[in-house]
């Protein structure tokens, strides 16, 4: 693995550095030789030792595989006697021998070696930067522009502002008719510009198309593409000439010679170069100089010394100097102007407009210097409040903590006299009263509870003959109507008292289950046992300390120890010393010490406080009471803070603790409101909620909720319940959603109290919930596909192998890993891909012989695109018996339409209507199938159609989330069965016959079917079959024109001439689900397509009603493709091959 990891960031490194020339591979390193082979031309790589001074001077780029050793004297000697500086790669630890750093710095390279961006290699540059002479200069900046990059900071703000400036002043001083810019970039510079004639040249195709798109408004603009091997500096001529911002992006000598050859050959009059001065090293600090695309020039000396007709006849420097503080503000170029001239004066003014320049640059330096100090100075000051913000929280801190050390002062001394406390066996005829009220109460309840349901039952009966009666009565209807609405009050009559006596019965089971979870129950039996043993009286104490050490910091104790105590006085130690002979009002007047008062006192919170505080009741009759202090609206504002505002789609808002798998499965047909546990509240208010939604997560809320949601001996916070609580308070539905039963029923059962309504995958577990959390609200919800995720794929394109996602069962839970063992050692027979959820970890690794097939581990959204690439997917089910559990990844391949070879579970025989899963209960079983699903194309077609049919008709997220908001009595709907408009023209009866009985054969039904005909009228049909009507040609357009406002959600167009299978409509409308975005949605006509731009007939479409009153109408039944018309697969629809008039239709 860290070889194929060095061969592929050093591939990387030489793609970045994108040198030309040629490169030596040194050392025996076959693998890194072919990885090498497959980036670069055979031409510029060679192995070894470049072996004379010619061969030498074309190296740019000279890699050490294996040893610094092969650095050899012969080698150092070449490169002593050339002028090359290759690039040196050390594919090693970095190291070289002190007499070689000694020559290799001797001849101008520095050291030591440096090891890029940390990668596993180590490189050495010559100080010049000589190597970048092989720079690709055209194949970066096409690069960069193709990627949507722009030319740089340079040509955008206050920069661009400053050359704008002083170029449109010199064209108009100078009146300048034509003007040559060559490296025009991407045009943000040119926007500013005001010239008369422009011709903009750039070495990247790229960006001079984007430009000619720009600015094709402007005919005074025009663009080429500049080829320095090819240019005709006569064809562009112009009085001024631009460089901005080019020359020190030249790092090739070659590229760079031409360019000032072209630059300078090309004007008439002026050349004005935007760069640095010269090549000298200064103060660059900041400035990426090791960059392939960067190399500083002496310009004014190359243009000196070449170009002695041109005269620099005014330098003007940047009026932002570079600094490294604000790099993208700021730069190191200036203007320069050139003149072509052969007046001499103009050479005695040049050092006078140096020394102007030299001045200048000085005061703007400053200028940028005094800039950047007031930005530090802003950025200390607001450190400075940063500080002191914190100082006073340290100060708040360390007052908290002295309060904590008198609090737990006070508390030993409460403990202190508890201890001295001797007689607290007495206490058994209190509880024990109480004990046999609490009976009673629960059993006069029960009691009732059981009278309000034999009424109910007694009701039904009632109920049941008045609908007979009701049936019997049918020829009399407004009787029928009157005492239909009188039954109908009543039942609600009945319903309500239902509902009231089972909320009763709900309080009863939480109170007796309370009563019995109680300290003081388990305290009243310890008390009971003392009544009969002498032992276990002098046990008592002991015992009753044991039960449940007393949270001492708790107000409600303190209030309980209070008035406990009195209850010992008056009943316990008043009765024993008056007959002891101890006076009546000595003993009366007994307090507790002062100080112990006065703690007590503090226990009894205000009625302020009473007032704000909102309990969050459990729901659970084990839940402790759980105590709310809504936050200040300002700390509200502060919790949700920089939060993203949902979009608004007209989506429920749903407050939701979910993890990353749940998330992604409701996210597309709800807005969900993901909170922290510090700021639910914040959300809740700004955004009400439809309902709470709580699934059984082991993060949530990307790790916020961590150990909040399950059960576990200590939790950070009672968040869960305060929610919950505030819910059930503003009578907003909370639902509780388990994915993880069976396994982990219980881990789940305390949060599943809090809501008011319970889901589960297993509806095995629905009566345990009843039962435990006196909720009689709870109901099956399994998994199902979402369609923005799982989407359908032809069998065209997948990979023949099957594929296997999740861990390795072959070592534990005995009946799962027997059934993996034989189904994975099946497939991997015909080629395997394994995704290991546990890759990397070294937990329950896969066994060897499935090592080669491992293809790593996906996140979950990434796993979900390879669904579609295979023929065959494998599944092996932990949970057999569950009439409704099994993996979600079974719904999610059905709807990408690729097959599931699996191990035999209850719910899928139970739940799905077809055969689209392939259940195996041996290796003989798994063997058969899994050969069939690769080999057998028509098989595996039938059962992916069955699957994609089947799924996306009842088992999405959309239809769970229908059965949610039905269950808590929500008005919410997600819409799942759209209504349809279909359109057709019968010229006989015959043809009318036919639309009859593709009407009546339609699998869905939520379709209104027009026919104009002028074969048969309306009253010689009869009667009119369900969702067909006869109509006239204007009826028929006013239907279609006025489609949308009647609700209609597409439109289409059938034909007698074509045949049309039992689900055609249906493979349509699920389409709608999973491509919402398309304008219409068709059935292809020659193979399985699954895509945009696919023939099909326009007989076999449905649009939505705007696209379809544009053209479709008038249209005669022909073949047609569009980019916004998507085609499915060509099962249930047959077309008549006569029918011609092959068209490209107009994208909507």
């Amino acid at each position: 693995m860290e070889k194929v990891n060095l061969e592929h960031e050093l591939c990387d490194f030489l793609d970045e550095l994108g040198l030309g020339g040629h490169y030596w591979l040194v050392g025996d390193n076959e693998s890194l030789m072919q990885a090498l082979s497959a980036r670069m031309s055979p031409e510029a790589l060679h192995t070894g030792v470049p072996d004379t001074s010619d061969v030498l001077g074309q190296c740019s780029v000279f890699i050490l595989s294996s040893s610094q050793s092969e650095l050899n004297k012969e080698f150092l000697d070449q490169l002593e006697g050339s002028d090359a500086r290759p690039i040196i790669i050390l594919l090693d630890d970095g190291l070289l021998p002190e007499s070689v750093q000694d020559r290799l710095h001797t001849i101008g390279y520095k050291l030591p070696p440096v090891q890029p961006k940390q990668r596993p290699f180590y490189v050495v540059e010559s100080i010049e930067l000589s190597h970048k002479k092989y720079f690709d200069v055209a194949g970066y900046w096409e690069s960069r522009y193709a990627s949507g990059r722009n030319s740089g900071a340079g040509s955008y703000g206050r920069l661009a502002r400053f050359k704008a400036h002083f170029l449109n002043h010199f064209v108009r001083k100078n009146e300048i008719q034509s003007v040559l810019e060559i490296g025009c970039g991407d045009g943000a510079q040119l926007s500013l510009a005001e010239y008369p004639h422009y011709t903009g040249l750039d070495i990247s195709p790229t960006i001079i198309e984007h430009c000619s798109q720009a600015f094709a408004h402007d005919s005074s603009k025009r663009f080429h593409v500049y080829k320095p091997e090819s240019f005709d500096p006569a064809s562009v001529q112009s009085e001024l000439a631009l460089s901005l911002d080019v020359i020190y992006h030249l790092s090739n000598d070659e590229v760079y010679e031409h360019y000032l050859k072209h630059l300078f050959a090309a004007s008439t009059r002026f050349v004005i170069i935007y760069s640095n001065a010269s090549s000298e090293q200064g103060n660059r600090t900041g400035i990426n100089e090791s960059a392939g695309y960067v190399r500083f020039r002496d310009v004014l000396g190359d243009i000196e010394e070449w170009y002695p007709g041109w005269s620099l006849v005014e330098a003007v420097p940047n009026s932002y100097p570079f600094s490294a503080i604000n790099p993208n503000n700021t730069s190191f170029a200036d203007f320069f102007v050139f003149e072509k001239s052969s007046d001499e004066k103009l050479t005695e003014s040049k050092t006078a407009d140096f020394d102007r320049f030299g001045s200048n640059k000085i005061i703007n330096t400053l200028m940028v210097f005094d800039e950047n100090a007031k930005s530090l100075a802003d950025d200390v000051t607001s450190a400075n409040k940063k500080i002191d913000a914190l100082a006073k929280e340290v100060r708040k801190l360390d007052s908290a903590n002295k309060l904590q050390d008198s609090l737990n002062q006070a508390n030993e001394k409460i403990s202190a006299l508890q201890k001295e406390l001797g007689t607290e066996q007495k206490k058994y005829n209190e509880l024990e009263s109480q004990y046999t009220g609490a009976q009673q109460q629960a059993s006069e309840l029960e009691e009732k509870l059981n009278q309000a349901n034999v009424q109910y039952s007694e009701t039904q009966q009632y109920v049941g003959e008045l609908e007979d009666k009701l049936r019997a009565a049918e020829a009399d209807h407004q009787e029928l109507s009157e005492q239909y609405q009188q039954l109908s009050a009543q039942h609600d009559d009945i319903a309500a008292r239902y509902r009231a006596a089972n909320a009763k019965y709900r309080a009863v089971c939480q109170q007796l289950y309370t009563l019995k979870s109680s300290h003081a129950y388990k305290a009243g039996l310890h008390v009971k046992d003392a009544s009969g043993s002498v032992v276990d009286a002098v046990k008592l104490p002991a015992r009753l300390w044991r039960l449940k050490r007393p949270n001492k910091t708790s107000s409600n104790w303190r209030i309980n120890v209070r008035q406990g105590l009195r209850y010992i006085k008056w009943n316990i130690v008043v009765p024993a010393a008056t007959r002891l002979g101890v006076p009546y009002h000595r003993v009366a007047h007994l307090t507790l010490p002062q100080a112990a008062q006065r703690h007590l006192d503090r226990a009894t919170p205000g009625p302020a406080q009473q007032s704000r505080s909102v309990k969050a009741s459990a729901g659970s009759a084990s839940a402790p009471e759980v105590l709310f202090t809504p936050p200040s609206a300002a700390a509200q504002e502060i919790s949700i803070l920089g939060w993203p505002v949902p979009p608004d789609n007209g989506k429920p808002f749903v407050l939701a603790v979910m993890d990353e798998f749940t998330e992604g499965c409701f996210g597309s047909d709800l807005r969900l409101l993901q909170p922290r546990p510090d700021n639910w509240y914040g959300l809740a208010r700004k955004y009400p909620p439809t309902m709470v939604f709580i699934e059984s997560a082991w993060k949530g809320n990307g790790g916020s909720w961590q150990y909040r949601v399950g059960t576990y001996s200590s939790k950070p916070g009672q968040e869960l319940q305060q929610m919950a609580g505030w819910a059930r308070q503003e009578k907003v539905p909370t639902v509780f959603w388990n994915k993880e039963d069976p396994v982990h029923h219980d881990k789940f059962m305390e949060a599943a109290g809090l809501a008011d309504h319970i889901f589960t995958t297993d509806q095995n577990m629905v009566d345990s919930y009843r039962k435990r959390t006196g909720n009689q609200s709870v109901h099956a919800l399994p998994f199902a596909a979402q369609p923005a995720l799982h989407k359908p794929a032809p069998l065209s394109g997948r990979l023949a192998r099957s594929c296997f996602a999740g861990s390795w069962y072959g070592n534990r839970h005995a009946e799962r890993g027997e059934a993996m063992k034989w189904l994975l050692a099946s497939a991997n027979k015909h080629g395997l891909d394994i995704f290991d959820r546990n890759h990397g970890t070294g937990i329950f690794p896969f066994p060897a012989e499935y090592q080669d097939g491992i293809r790593g581990s996906l996140p979950y959204l990434e796993l979900c695109k390879e669904y579609p690439r295979y023929r065959v997917f494998l599944n092996v089910n932990s949970v057999t018996d569950s009439p409704t559990m099994f993996s979600r990844r079974v719904f999610e391949l059905m709807a990408c339409g690729t097959p599931v070879v699996s191990t035999y579970a209850r719910g899928i025989d139970e739940l799905f209507e077809s055969d689209a899963v392939w259940m195996v209960n041996s290796e003989k079983e798994a063997e058969e199938a899994i050969h069939t699903l690769l080999n057998d194309d028509a098989e595996w077609r039938r059962r992916s159609l069955a699957g994609i049919r089947e799924v996306f008709s009842g088992h999405t997220y959309a239809h769970r989330l229908n059965s949610v908001f039905e269950t808590i009595g929500s008005d919410e709907r997600i819409e799942t069965a759209p209504e349809l408009l279909l359109v057709a023209r019968a010229d006989h009866r015959t043809e009318v016959d036919q639309l009859l009985s593709f009407a009546g054969g339609q699998h869905y039904r939520n379709f209104r079917l027009l026919i104009e005909s002028s074969a048969v009228s309306s009253s010689g049909m009869g009667t009119t079959p369900e969702k067909v009507e006869l109509v006239t040609a204007e009826q028929l357009a006013e239907a279609v024109e006025q489609s949308e406002q009647n609700g209609y959600q597409a439109v289409g167009r059938v034909s007698s001439s074509h045949g049309y299978g039992t689900y055609f409509l249906q493979d349509l409308v699920n389409a709608m689900s999973y491509q919402p975005e398309a304008d219409g949605w068709a059935k292809a006509c020659n193979e399985d397509a699954f895509a945009y731009d696919v023939e099909t007939r326009l007989a076999a479409t449905i649009w939505r009603p705007k696209a379809f009153q544009r053209e479709w109408l008038s249209s005669e039944d022909r073949s047609l493709s569009s980019s916004n018309l998507f085609c499915t697969d060509t099962d249930e629809f047959s077309a008549d091959q006569s029918q011609g008039n092959r068209g490209k239709l107009q994208d909507a």
